[in-house]
């Protein structure tokens, strides 16, 4: 009888901690579901294009953009979208707490800034050629670089999520990293991918 309790107490104390699992974070699902809404990725799949290459910035504060580089028959396309409405994790995760809102209703409430331009067929390969090789670099194994500190030590921490989707003739890709495992010091070959990221951005953003 006493093996009997202790096994019965044993599939109780199982269960319970079997309905206490975590639910998925708003992170990790209405926040990108959101994102996919307000930033459309439909051009990755058109036949008809060259190669679509797609860069997401989500900053931890700022307001979150994406860029679209199309290649077309003699020319490339630049479609820029950026947040009216400051951070959107930070506004969203807010409402979806207290239970208000879901990620397709959020979409509807949010105003995006929409910009095309054209730009040199050759100006955007050389900005695809150059994101793909920085993410190449990155993808690469790369220990981590210990680096003698100095007597004051200023750290800058940069939360920003960068993202790219690529479609083109040599298949499909995705990359994901965060700048806060970039530091140049560190891990300069990741480094160099949130260079080129962060150069496309102010480039486009010069451009009328």
């Amino acid at each position: 009888m006493k093996v009997l309790s202790t096994l019965s107490l044993l599939i109780v104390l199982t269960v319970s901690v079997a309905a206490q699992a975590p639910t998925p974070s708003t992170q990790e699902t209405e926040y990108p579901q959101a994102l996919d809404l307000l930033f459309p990725r439909a051009a990755l799949t058109e036949p008809s294009l060259y190669f679509v290459t797609i860069l997401r910035y989500e900053p931890s504060f700022d307001p979150e953009s994406q860029i679209v580089l199309i290649g077309r028959e003699g020319y490339a396309e630049v479609v820029e979208y950026r947040s009216l409405n400051g951070n959107l994790f930070c506004k969203l995760d807010d409402l979806i707490r207290n239970g208000e809102i879901t990620a397709s209703d959020f979409a509807k409430r949010v105003r995006v800034s929409r910009r095309t331009l054209r730009i040199p067929f050759a100006l955007a390969q050389t900005w695809r050629k150059n994101l793909l090789d920085g993410v190449a670099t990155a993808s690469r194994p790369e220990p981590m670089r210990y680096v003698r500190p100095l007597k004051t030590v200023n750290v800058v921490t940069d939360g920003t999520k960068y993202e790219i989707w690529d479609s083109g003739t040599n298949g499909y890709l995705h990359f994901e990293l965060d700048g806060g495992q970039t530091h140049k010091r560190v891990y300069p070959g990741r480094a160099s991918f949130i260079t080129w990221m962060d150069a496309v951005r102010h480039s486009v953003a010069k451009r009328n």
